[in-house]
């Protein structure tokens, strides 16, 4: 189910929820079909966008806004 990925990157960790838990974040490529296939108990829908398209700036703390942020500016990891 859902999306076939390669060359998986590490950006970076935060901490997430409870003391002991961490959010990680991870760069990849696509790797064969786009068609998306959800787990509809985990998201209610997923989207494609181009990154000329995305309305976001880096708020400074969330991870996610700073992973979107360094994808629509081309400086995430290649």
């Amino acid at each position: 189910m859902g999306l076939k990925v390669k060359n998986i990157r590490y950006y970076k960790s935060q901490p997430w929820g409870s003391e002991c838990d961490l959010l990680l974040g991870f760069y990849c490529d696509l790797d064969g079909d786009d068609k998306i296939t959800i787990d509809e108990n985990e998201l209610s829908e997923a989207e494609w966008f181009h990154r000329d398209e995305m309305n976001v700036e880096d708020d400074g703390i969330s991870l996610t806004r700073a992973m979107m942020t360094a994808f629509k500016e081309r400086k995430h990891p290649l």
